[in-house]
């Protein structure tokens, strides 16, 4: 009896599923900081007058902008991006802890100090 051999191809890593929030993508933002965001958000909508002109200006469909603001769905870092860009405004003062209005976000410096 003669055997045969066959090479076979290892099996390389599954893809992720369609459709899933991936694991590292789930804590980018704290809650304290997707709140903030999301604070930002509804500021934004003000500005621009309706939802449909925000997701005009940051270029995304209206549901995306929809189910973050129902919270089915959680800031993305893509999304923070596109919405600091619309405002015209650094991505970091969208979700960062307020400051002392006293003290200059800039140098530190304290203002009316002479």
């Amino acid at each position: 009896m003669t055997g045969h051999l066959r090479l076979v191809k290892p099996a390389g890593p599954k893809p992720p599923k369609k459709g899933r929030l991936r694991p590292y993508q789930s804590d980018l933002f704290s809650p304290e900081e997707g709140a903030r965001l999301l604070a930002a958000l509804k500021n934004a909508r003000a500005m621009f007058g309706t939802w449909a002109c925000l997701a005009d200006a940051m270029r995304v469909p209206l549901t995306t902008i929809g189910a973050v603001k129902a919270r089915r769905q959680r800031f993305s870092g893509a999304l923070a991006i596109r919405l600091a860009r619309a405002l015209g405004k650094p991505l970091e003062s969208l979700y960062r802890a307020p400051t002392d209005a006293s003290t200059c976000p800039t140098c530190g410096a304290k203002r009316g100090a002479s």
